[in-house]
């Protein structure tokens, strides 16, 4: 499904190759985003309103009822989350902007049986207590929280509906640049910038406020939302590329592969005992091999290569390699 301007949507499949080919259709409303949740298909309107695809493939266009507006003209959306919470059904969030005033706007999905259309119930607005123009980067996470990182003060903030306030993380460089965070699970969020020279990635813990894992990186500049957490996969915009990163116990920079900045270690030996480990990890195996081109040593090279590459290794070492 792809959203090619604010109000044309197109279905692509690996049968065509060009868009112009691809079924599209075009709405009345300018569209903000389309959300996947349970493979349904959900789309949301700049001014608020949310309705699935399939209403608006399913009906011809001369019979869609008109969207009911939840927004303003003067507000205007900057992220979005569609959630199934327990008990409520769906529910939708919206961190709205109006005059640099920050505010969710939170309500509950209702199936009008007649129509078939969908209408946000039960609405609630909370204020933030930080200005628009004072946000570097932004994150609502699928646990109703607005995470967001400061320009003045480069403060990694956690705001609850609940709680109605912002609560500090951690503290970043004041000279980060090019900052983008995301979730990556209920009770951790990724954060990357760039600096003077050279960038980083690293995990950040929601619970104990402190650094879980890092890695030191070239650079993170990207345009836009620049990092996505997807299927427990974290996706990063850097420069001209999409890289993916798997985060693990061993730390981020065990599996950023080439983008992360090689740091210096102490050679590992190169015996059967080691190359052979059941339970190898990739940053090792990454060393036995650089150790291995930097030996005059023939003997045993052939057999200690063969038990290293037998071991499974992520897309990113491998490129490292």
């Amino acid at each position: 499904i792809i959203l090619v301007n604010k109000k044309i949507v197109v279905t692509a499949d690996k049968e065509r190759n060009k868009i112009e080919d691809c079924e599209k259709i075009e709405l009345c409303e300018d569209i903000y985003d389309i959300v996947s949740v349970d493979d349904i298909f959900w789309v949301v309107f700049c001014n608020g309103s949310v309705e699935q695809l399939d209403y608006f493939t399913t009906h011809e266009k001369e019979d869609w009822e008109t969207v009911t507006k939840v927004l303003t003209g003067d507000q205007t959306i900057m992220d979005t989350r569609l959630r199934l919470a327990p008990g409520t059904g769906l529910t939708v969030s919206h961190l709205v902007s109006e005059e640099s005033v920050l505010s969710l706007v939170t309500g509950r999905l209702v199936l009008d049986t007649v129509t078939g259309t969908h209408s946000l119930a039960g609405l609630t607005r909370t204020q933030v207590d930080i200005k628009a123009d004072n946000l570097a980067a932004w994150h609502m996470d699928p646990w109703a929280r607005l995470f967001m990182v400061t320009k003045d003060t480069s403060l990694v903030l956690m705001f609850s509906p609940h709680s109605k306030k912002s609560e500090e993380i951690i503290s970043l460089s004041p000279s980060s640049k090019h900052v983008a965070l995301t979730h990556v699970s209920e009770d951790q969020v990724a954060v990357m910038g760039s600096l003077s020279e050279g960038g980083y990635l690293q995990t950040v813990s929601t619970v104990y406020r402190c650094t879980v894992a890092k890695a030191a990186m070239k650079t993170t500049s990207h345009s836009g939302k620049g990092m996505f957490m997807v299927d427990d996969k974290l996706y990063l915009c850097v420069g001209n590329r999409v890289m993916s990163v798997r985060p693990g116990r061993g730390g981020l920079d065990t599996v950023l592969g080439k983008m992360a900045v090689s740091v210096p270690s102490l050679k590992p030996g190169l015996n059967q005992e080691t190359v052979s480990m059941s339970d190898m990890p990739e940053s090792l195996i990454v060393e036995c091999v650089l150790a291995m081109l930097d030996t005059e040593e023939e003997a045993g090279q052939l057999d200690s290569l063969r038990a290293l590459v037998r071991h499974e290794t992520s897309l990113p070492v491998l490129s490292q390699l």
